[in-house]
């Protein structure tokens, strides 16, 4: 499972670059076209607006939450005990587990709504734009997974956290004085 999670998720980083680089040569395609032949390509920044930001932002969120490198703030983490420091890990991971699900839920159900609406951005041009809506619920929901794996992972290293610090000291051996 961890591995496929793994698959998925660089392929998505793999997307949003492709789908970066694609952003630009279409931004830089419409400017020589702008400044070169006077006219430009329609719809550029609805399609920019719409389609490539949102893949570019959104694709690679599960790829960022497995590598462990969302923000984070660990003011007080690195001063916890080990135990607590598990316990940390163990609720956070919790916690971001509920919220993504609440944002995939919502946003499928405004990706469907869009969907049934046939949504476009009428401008100059109309560009349909439903079919970029399906990138929040399926980024959320791999995010989701991500972290499901890694709550799995966490719960089975319980074995290997230990409930007494092993590198405690003197303040700390009175605590535990008289405890067996």
């Amino acid at each position: 499972m961890k591995w496929a999670v793994t698959r998925i998720s660089n392929t998505m980083e793999y997307a949003a670059a492709a789908v970066l680089m694609l952003m630009m040569l279409h931004i830089v395609i419409d400017v020589i076209a702008k400044y070169l032949f006077s006219t430009s390509i329609p719809g550029t920044l609805d399609v920019v607006a719409n389609y490539y930001m949102v893949a570019t932002v959104y694709l690679p969120v599960a790829f960022v939450e497995l590598r462990g490198r969302s923000i984070s703030v660990d003011l007080f983490y690195q001063w916890f005990p080990d135990p607590m420091k598990y316990l940390a890990r163990v609720f956070g991971t919790a916690v971001s587990i509920l919220f993504f699900s609440l944002l995939a839920y919502q946003t499928s159900i405004d990706a469907v709504q869009s969907f049934a609406k046939g949504e476009f951005v009428d401008g100059a041009y109309i560009v349909i734009t439903w079919p970029a809506r399906f990138v929040l619920p399926i980024s959320f929901g791999l995010v989701v997974i991500v972290l499901l794996v890694r709550i799995v992972h966490e719960l089975r290293s319980i074995e290997d956290t230990p409930l007494v610090p092993v590198d405690h000291d003197i303040e700390t051996e009175s605590l535990y004085e008289g405890v067996e």
